[in-house]
């Protein structure tokens, strides 16, 4: 048993100190993961974003954007159907938020390397169930 003892020590110290390396890089990344610079594309994202207390972090919205007033004094991108790419690139964005269906605008931006959040919504289950892919 005693040639053992020091054996399990070293296995304990060693999964003690995994646990905390573990988490001080996991809480690093999740700061590091926090978008600053956020572009909505849809009027509805821009309410959402609002109401969770992310209006520091918009940095643009669409042209049909009009609520909460202050968006109105944000710089506008163009709509859901004709999004101004050039506008979007300018503005240096952590992530822009738009429909799935936008695929082309989202494989514009994924080539631009400007990582994008598409959201499903054709249906009440989708939003429900808040689907949603990168």
């Amino acid at each position: 048993m005693r040639r053992f003892w020091p054996l399990f020590l070293f296995a304990i110290i060693f999964a003690v100190a995994l646990i905390g390396l573990n988490s001080q890089s996991t809480s690093q990344k999740a700061q590091q993961a926090i978008p600053q610079r956020i572009i909505t594309l849809a009027p509805s994202f821009t309410e959402i974003a609002f109401a969770l207390g992310l209006s520091e972090n918009i940095v643009a919205v669409t042209d049909y954007c009009d609520f909460p007033a202050e968006v109105l004094n944000l710089p506008k991108v163009g709509g859901v159907i004709d999004p101004n790419l050039e506008a979007i690139i300018a503005l240096q964005p952590d992530l822009v938020i738009l429909l799935a269906s936008q695929q082309r605008t989202i494989k514009q931006l994924q080539q631009l390397n400007i990582p994008t959040l598409a959201v499903f919504n054709a249906t009440l289950s989708d939003i429900q169930n808040g689907k949603c892919w990168n």
